[in-house]
């Protein structure tokens, strides 16, 4: 490394040093102070090298290149400042779309054979369920061969609570067969699986945690209560925690376990709920369905079971519908993901058009720089290697400040939507190459461009001022303009077509005057009539209804009941007389429940989507619904969406609470309907009525409207995200027009400044240089407008219930447009009205 002379006296110097440092300081700071004087040389080399040795040809002409670009791109900072700013935006929005649809892609990739997972589905007239006959998963998984393992599923929000009582929380518990563990290869990392017979659960890492602060739980003891009933389970194994990526979550698992009597293919009663298999390899699943009819003939007569079409369905083909969901495992909606993946690209596309219009735009700015540097011998290589290096500063400090926009926003996003944005290990190699890819050929893209623009330019036409574009040029930059304006209206369109269809479903819950209704939890008891009458003494209270359930997320029947006359089963709720005015449901046809000698217990109501499944009028009709008696349907209520916004309503049927309180355990909500005059004290009131009837349970309350909102709580986000991303691209593509604007004045100063000389207005200059922007932006509407109505029916025609696309959303994007083409050009023609005439013309 240095001079053989000086070497023995360096390593003497640095002997000595050691010898010495041990004698006073230790051995081990010696050794320390050794290494650190070792590296002080390495570095003293590398300086004296760099002296001595004389940069070659190619390391001046690549510093001089990128000083001379640092130079130019500070000169032209406010445009190269915009043409940051769009690249970043591009790449930021391309990047956390990517994140968002590949992660979402990505689901489930820990399951080692996850084409083995099936359910089966049964197909009616109304659509596909995802549920079936809990009797036809026991049979299939004795007689279908195939079959490895089998076992129905349902989900259930509980209430829990240690031994001890001091702590109770709410969860979402999953019920299944110890053969759950095996089809979805949940991983036990204490204790065993649960059994039959046994009052046994398991729980996952973070709910042991949570409740125990260890994973030593095994034999310990909770408390689970489920519709006001309390249970007593013992732990007995831990869960390993799902990965984040996965699709259905499992933190409790309880045995699932009915009365045997539902298991009879023959019963009246048809009790439905998913059923998840485990197939051996390789196997027909299709094939293995069309022997299902065979196989029910030899166990029931039942015409429902065996005229219904089944069939199974992958676990991707689960994740992928969303109209065939179940409560375990969750659909991703495939439309999100593609109109996502648009929207990334056109927001991309969008950005490097921008770029590269307006570096042409910037380019011609330099003429006089180029010209002047050609005569002086500079040659067309070395001007376009200028660019070059120019474009790849602008395109790597692009790149480094969308690092640090997806580093902010990634957790801010994740938190958000409550999905991960993650990159996994096994591609960010990929991710490293393509990105350095992509920022080579977008550097050669955007530079040579603009650098052939300017070299091609004669010095003679640029002394004669004929610096014009190309016809060619005209027409391919106009075209873009085009298209980005109609891509930034049809998204406008779009965005404001989605929040419309959300304030829909919140008008369809705002008729009934959901924020005028209280919801208490608990367990009622025998005697509901006691809380009923002591509510009603709050002067504020209006009417009380006491039910099994009510609308809102995760409260329905888990799977419904069928009978011989409802083939194809429902849901059901346990209500009182006051149970429709209370909720403000709507009954469209026939009555509510009488309080009067008219009425039955045996009465009941039904919805419009039960009723779709009778072909005839079934007011006043008795059926068999599997009681000792027939049940007659007094009335039909309107749909009330408690579902997400592109689930149907589910049939539902409506029974009245027996007076011999044989239901009466199934009763744990109050709803109350009131007066919102002083809404502070009235829940003080209410709490205060609680306390004293039901002393040992906890005040649980909430808004009937926040209950029903947070069913579509991820749309909202959704569009909210959506409505950003459009945001984006929208000023992208008027980062675009100020480009074109900012090349059309600066081809047409001298022009501009002999009208100014000659008396024009700001009037006429503004309609001189921008009459081709209006009729572009016409064009652009023209196009756009058809084709967003086309595209948005076709969209909305998966939602249940849709609202309509009205003129408004069309003048508002309009109007939109207008006033921010208006200030952009407003404030260019302005900035050239103020320049001084004689100044441009002497440069000219």
């Amino acid at each position: 490394m240095f001079p053989t002379s000086s070497t023995e006296e360096i390593e003497g110097d640095l002997n000595e040093d050691f010898y010495y440092n041990t004698q006073n300081q230790g051995h081990f700071t010696a050794r320390l102070k050794y290494a650190f004087d070792v590296l002080m040389l390495v570095r003293l080399y590398f300086r004296m090298r760099s002296k001595n040795r004389k940069p070659t040809a190619m390391q001046n002409l690549f510093f001089f290149h990128f000083k001379f670009g640092l130079r130019a791109i500070y000169r032209q900072r406010l445009h190269q400042s915009i043409n940051i700013a769009t690249l970043t935006l591009g790449f930021s929005c391309f990047a956390l779309i990517f994140l968002f649809v590949y992660n979402q892609q990505q689901k489930d990739n820990f399951l080692t054979e996850p084409e083995r997972i099936v359910r089966l589905g049964s197909i009616a007239e109304w659509g596909e369920g995802a549920g079936s006959h809990v009797g036809i998963g026991q049979m299939l998984a004795n007689e279908l061969p195939g079959i490895e393992a089998y076992s129905n599923v349902s989900t259930s929000i509980v209430e829990i609570k240690t031994l001890n009582g001091n702590e109770s929380f709410t969860e979402t518990i999953t019920n299944g067969l110890p053969s759950l563990v095996d089809i979805f290869q949940l991983e036990i990392i204490r204790g065993e699986n649960i059994k039959s017979g046994i009052k046994s659960i398991l729980i996952s890492e973070k709910i042991s945690q949570k409740l125990f602060s260890s994973l030593d739980v095994i034999g310990k003891e909770l408390t689970l209560i489920s519709r006001g009933n309390e249970t007593n389970y013992t732990i007995a194994g831990v869960l390993k925690d799902l990965p984040v990526n996965a699709s259905f979550s499992v933190d409790i698992l309880k045995l699932f376990a009915m009365n045997e009597s539902y298991y009879d293919l023959n019963s009246n009663i048809q009790v439905s709920y998913p059923a998840y298999f485990k197939v051996a390899t390789n196997m027909d699943i299709d094939q293995m369905a069309r022997k299902i009819p065979e196989l029910l003939q030899a166990h029931t007569s039942s015409e429902s079971l065996l005229s219904t079409q089944y069939v199974f369905r992958t676990l991707d083909e689960i994740k992928s519908n969303i109209d065939a969901s179940d409560n375990f495992v969750e659909a991703i909606d495939g439309q999100v993901l593609f109109i996502f993946s648009v929207v990334g690209i056109v927001i991309l596309l969008l950005a490097l058009a921008n770029y590269i219009n307006l570096s042409a735009a910037l380019s011609l700015r330099r003429v006089q720089e180029m010209c002047v540097r050609k005569v002086m011998g500079a040659s067309k290589k070395t001007i376009i290697i200028q660019q070059v290096i120019e474009s790849f500063i602008v395109c790597f400090i692009a790149l480094i400040l969308t690092s640090l926009v997806i580093f902010y926003f990634t957790n801010r996003i994740e938190n958000y939507l409550d999905i991960p944005l993650r990159i996994p290990s096994n591609i960010i190699g990929w991710v490293i190459l393509i990105t350095f890819l992509g920022l080579i050929t977008l550097t050669l893209i955007a530079s040579l461009y603009p650098a052939v623009l300017v070299t091609s330019i004669k010095f003679s036409d640029f002394l004669k001022g004929k610096i014009t574009q190309s016809p060619k040029g005209k027409l391919i930059r106009n075209l873009l303009l085009v298209i980005q304006f109609s891509i930034s209206a049809s998204l406008i369109i779009g965005t404001l077509t989605f929040l419309k269809q959300l304030s829909f479903i919140d008008e369809m819950h705002h008729t009934a005057k959901a924020g005028e209704v209280l919801i208490l939890k608990g367990k009622i008891g025998k005697n509901p009539e006691v809380i009923k009458q002591q509510l009603n003494t709050i002067p504020s209270i209006n009417k009380i209804s006491i039910s099994s359930m009510v609308p809102g997320p995760n409260d329905n029947s888990r799977g419904g009941m069928g009978t011989k006359d409802f083939e194809s089963g429902f849901d059901f709720y346990i209500v009182d007389e006051n149970f429709i005015d209370v909720l403000g449901l709507d009954i469209i046809q026939g009555n509510n429940f009488y309080n009067d000698e008219k009425g039955s217990e045996t009465d009941f109501l039904i919805n419009e989507s039960l009723a779709t499944m009778i072909k005839e009028n079934p007011i006043g009709k008795s059926f068999d619904l599997g009681r000792s008696t027939p049940s007659r349907v007094l009335g039909i209520v309107r749909d009330f969406p408690v579902q997400t916004i592109k689930e149907k309503i589910k049939p539902t049927a409506y029974f009245l609470r027996r007076s011999n309180g044989d239901s009466d355990n199934s009763l744990n909500k109050v709803a109350i309907r009131f007066e919102p005059t002083d809404l502070k004290k009235t829940i003080a009131q209410i709490e205060e009525v609680w306390r004293s009837v039901y002393p040992d349970q906890p005040f649980d309350l909430e808004f009937m409207d926040d209950r029903i909102r947070r069913t579509y709580t991820a749309e909202l986000k959704m569009g909210k995200v959506f409505g950003a991303f459009t945001a984006v691209a929208v000023l992208i593509s008027f980062l675009g027009l100020f480009g074109l604007i900012t090349y059309i004045v600066q081809v047409r100063m001298k022009e501009v400044s002999i009208r100014k000389i000659l008396g024009a207005n700001f009037l006429s200059l503004a309609q001189l240089l921008t009459r081709k922007i209006w009729y572009i932006l016409i064009l652009a509407s023209v196009i756009s407008f058809p084709l967003a109505y086309y595209l948005l029916q076709f969209w909305l025609e998966s939602f249940a219930y849709r609202t309509e696309i009205t003129a408004e959303v069309f003048i508002t994007t309009l109007i939109l447009f207008m006033a921010i083409v208006s200030m952009t050009i407003f404030w260019q023609v302005k900035r050239v009205t103020m320049l001084n005439p004689a100044e441009v013309l002497r440069n000219e």
